[in-house]
């Protein structure tokens, strides 16, 4: 997988835990939400400075 695949799969697993952490009203999905969309941060600024489009 190349590193935009897995921005984009971190991406989605995030909105999916945001998601179900609003509508359950739990803390814990809402925080490995967050998690997972700053693992997707972390990956795309990696991909931009390794001078891949």
């Amino acid at each position: 997988m190349n590193k935009r695949n897995i921005s984009m799969v971190f991406l989605i697993l995030g909105m999916a835990f945001i998601t179900i952490g609003i509508s359950t009203d739990n803390e814990t999905f809402s925080f490995i939400a967050i998690a997972f969309v700053v693992i997707s941060l972390m990956a795309s600024i990696n991909r931009k400075k390794s001078g891949k489009k």
